[in-house]
């Protein structure tokens, strides 16, 4: 299970990798309209396994591939959980978590048991 915090505030809840490749479009992911981030809050950064294509001055785009990944390193242009999940205003409609209240006391469970 993976979450996608969407910049206009929502989170989604997502099973796994192939959920969100399928849910959200490489350029999205590029441009930074998605944030992802592991059942624990670390966070995930995608890796293109195929490029974004612009075509046409950039007017036209051929959407590309992508991989999440563990952030090993400390990334100053992305938020951390706790402030994306803070600035969060609407779950979607999921069978695990009914708001972000039970998200937060869920991510805290997970980091507790490392």
């Amino acid at each position: 299970m993976l979450f996608a915090i969407v910049e206009d505030g929502t989170v989604r809840v997502l099973e796994d990798q192939s959920a969100a490749r399928r849910e959200f479009e490489g350029i999205d992911v590029e441009n930074g309209v998605v944030t992802f981030y592991a059942q624990d809050g670390s966070l995930l950064l995608p890796r293109f396994t195929r490029p974004n294509k612009r075509k046409l001055l950039g007017l036209l785009v051929e959407s590309g591939e992508y991989d999440l990944s563990p952030s090993f390193e400390a990334t100053t242009n992305v938020d951390s959980f706790e402030i994306a999940i803070g600035e969060a205003t609407v779950v979607e409609p999921n069978p695990h978590f009914k708001s972000i209240a039970e998200i937060r006391a869920h991510v805290e469970r997970q980091k507790n048991d490392r």
